[in-house]
This record gives C-alpha cells, structure tokens and sequence, in this order.
C-alpha cells in the first residue's frame, strides 16, 4: 500500500536502484507500523504500550522495532 500511496510510478525505479530500494522499504516499514498503531488505537481505544502488542494484533515484524 505504502508504495502505491507514496511512490506511484516509480515501479521501475524502484527495482532498479538499491538505494531507492531500501529508502522506499523504510518508508512502507514506517508507513505499514503507524497503520498498524492506529488500528490498535481503534479496536482498543488506547495506543499500543508495547510492540509485542503490534505483533500479536497484526504479525509486525521485530525488524520493525526500531521505528517505534
């Protein structure tokens, strides 16, 4: 989604150039948390206090962590 949301048209680029590559996947990583997040807040009512709560929720990834 992120991908599509922030970068339309750039598919090409984005295979192409491993820098591009990896600022995109940081961005769709930061973008695919923060909706998780405010799922969480939403079936909830509160923010998540711990990651493990966004794991067990939605599968978030511990690579994941470090955006938080």
């Amino acid at each position: 989604m992120a991908h599509v949301e922030l970068h339309n048209g750039l598919q090409s680029y984005y295979t192409q150039n491993h820098t591009t590559c990896a600022k995109t996947e940081h961005e769709a990583n930061l973008f695919a948390l923060n909706l998780c997040e405010k799922f969480y807040e939403e079936e909830n009512g509160k923010s998540p206090e711990y990651f493990d709560e966004l794991h067990r929720e939605f599968g978030a990834v511990e690579d994941m962590m470090e955006y938080l």
